[in-house]
């Protein structure tokens, strides 16, 4: 989920349930099942309340968004079939019902505060899938499809019931493949090399109101490529990155442009 609720949950509870129906017989190493259930507050944020002073106005009145999410799913992993050395398949349904979502005007032409209006209903799922061909090569994929619909109508604000709502992709993937060895050349040594990918679908940075209109953030597929390397067991690590190496335009959820490509760098020591 991309939803930014989904990642910033400040206060709730939440109930789950996770059952394995088969362990360890032949290739299967376990296969289950799971759902849950959670109530949550997201409270606003800094920016959301105070604003930043040029773009968006404060709004001290905001109320914090409340959730309530239902879960499904199963998932499956089998060992040491042909070809694979391990393979991981996990399947995620999600239904979420939000009440005071927090909105912003990102197309005005004067600074706008953020805003209480219209709950939504959220439905999609997840397939995550990561392969270990051998002890030195992996694989990962991961996609999700999701529908973000408001459940009322807020005239004040022009919202209909129904509307698709803005700046919250509908469809995006992510790849993985990475090359690993440890001891290399001497013991506790450890180098990876990594390839990262993202495709996001086209989706609305407006309500989407009509197929015909063009306020749309178009798709995009950008790509990375880094370098890891290693030594006393983890202790020493250095890092290399370069981040979107095809260059290739690329929009964030409110329609601007984002950085190209970009070089980073990181050494890391730990006692």
């Amino acid at each position: 989920m991309t939803d930014d609720y989904a990642e910033n949950k400040d206060f709730g509870y939440s109930e789950n349930l996770r059952v394995k129906l088969i362990d360890n017989l032949s290739a299967v190493e376990q296969f289950a099942v799971k759902g849950g259930y959670q109530h949550s507050l997201r409270f606003p944020t800094r920016e959301e309340i105070f604003g930043d002073g040029m773009y968006v106005q404060c709004s001290p009145n905001l109320k914090p968004e409340k959730s309530d999410n239902f879960t499904a799913g199963a998932e499956l992993d089998v060992r040491q079939i042909p070809l694979l050395l391990k393979l991981h398949l996990e399947f995620n349904w999600f239904y979420l019902l939000m009440e005071d979502r927090i909105y912003w005007n990102n197309y005005a032409s004067v600074p706008r505060p953020y805003y209480n209006s219209v709950g939504t209903k959220a439905t999609g799922f997840e397939i995550d899938a990561s392969i270990d061909v051998n002890e030195y090569i992996s694989l990962s994929y991961n996609l999700t499809k999701q529908s973000v619909e408001s459940r009322e109508a807020d005239l004040a604000y022009g919202i209909a019931k129904g509307l698709t709502v803005p700046n919250i992709p509908t469809l995006y993937m992510n790849f993985g493949a990475e090359f690993h060895v440890g001891d290399l050349i001497y013991r506790d040594v450890f180098f990876k090399l990594y390839w990262l990918a993202n495709y996001t679908d086209e989706y609305y940075y407006s309500w989407k109101v009509s197929k015909r209109q063009d306020r749309t953030i178009p798709s995009s597929f950008t790509q990375d490529l880094g370098v890891e390397y290693s030594i006393l067991a983890n202790m020493l690590s250095w890092n290399f990155e370069v981040r979107n190496f095809m260059d290739v335009r690329v929009y964030d959820k409110y329609g601007e442009s984002k950085p190209g490509r970009a070089f980073a760098t990181k050494v890391k020591f730990t006692l």
